[in-house]
């Protein structure tokens, strides 16, 4: 992530699946930066414009400079195949910062 730069990491689903959580990676990060986690329509398939944003799961939410962060929700969402998970990384400091997401996916099978 460019240093002072907000960016999007989004991961088009192929099939439906379940979310039940995420770790988040951050290294060189600053206090003060900020993720948002949407899922969104990248393509306007649902009939809404392209890039519309469905949900929104946590806004501006402080990160570690440095280290994993665990996201565990108690309750599964389901979301459809060709839609996008987002997260919106807002860097406040003055070097880059390395990010990496994995996301806990259990794709549907009906």
């Amino acid at each position: 992530i460019p240093a002072g730069n907000t960016t999007n990491l989004d991961y088009t689903l192929a099939d439906d699946c379940l979310i039940t959580g995420l770790e988040l990676i951050v290294n060189n990060g600053n206090y003060g930066d900020t993720v948002t986690f949407q899922v969104v329509d990248t393509t306007g398939f649902t009939g809404y414009p392209a890039g519309t944003v469905l949900n929104q799961y946590a806004t501006n939410w402080y990160t570690s400079p440095t280290g994993d962060v665990q996201f565990d929700i108690v309750y599964p969402a389901k979301i459809i195949a060709g839609l996008t998970l987002r997260l919106v990384y807002t860097s406040t400091g003055s070097s880059n910062v390395f990010l990496a997401i994995n996301y806990k996916l259990h794709k549907c099978l009906v």
